[in-house]
């Protein structure tokens, strides 16, 4: 009896530290991803849809969005080793802007989010922060969009709104 006990704590005790040992499902946002994507909550209008493409040139009027990238359909994204790669794809199938970002230019993982940092260009050093969540085991990435300004004590982060797209 005691040495089933044992063997049975040992058992117990080999797989907690192979489960403790197995690696986690690393955040992975790779995958291609529509253009144009479902606004869930926004501060910039009613509008239904948004255009990734849009968002990373920092124009997040859905109507300007559409008439400057319209001919926009999908987004690649490429997520490894410390940075991402991001393809936009025109109608045609080519790429039109390409762009990347590591940890030196503002991309990180936070959790389980992906956050891309983007300058405004404004002398006061505002930026954009796009916060990525993949959801539904990566069929969809969420994208919330945050303002972050300096202030006398410290960063301030304003909502710009939360937008949904569907991968491909």
């Amino acid at each position: 009896m005691k040495t089933k006990r044992i063997t049975t704590f040992t058992a117990l005790l080999i797989s907690s530290v192979a489960v403790a040992l197995t690696p986690v499902s690393a955040l992975d946002i790779t995958g291609s991803y529509d253009d144009k994507g479902t606004v869930i909550g926004s501060t910039t209008g009613d509008n239904e849809t948004i255009s990734f493409h849009g968002m990373l040139s920092l124009d997040f009027d859905p109507i300007m969005a559409e008439a400057k990238y319209g001919d926009t359909t999908h987004i690649d994204l490429i997520d490894k080793e410390g940075k991402l790669d991001i393809e936009i794809i025109d109608k045609e199938g080519k790429m039109v802007w390409g762009a990347v970002w590591r940890a030196r230019d503002g991309y990180s993982h936070e959790g389980e989010s992906a956050v891309i940092r983007i300058s405004n260009g404004t002398s006061d050093g505002s930026r954009t922060s796009l916060v990525i969540t993949p959801l539904n085991d990566g069929a969809y990435l969420e994208v919330t969009a945050y303002k972050i300004t300096a202030t006398a004590v410290g960063p301030k982060s304003d909502p710009i709104g939360s937008y949904i797209f569907v991968k491909n």
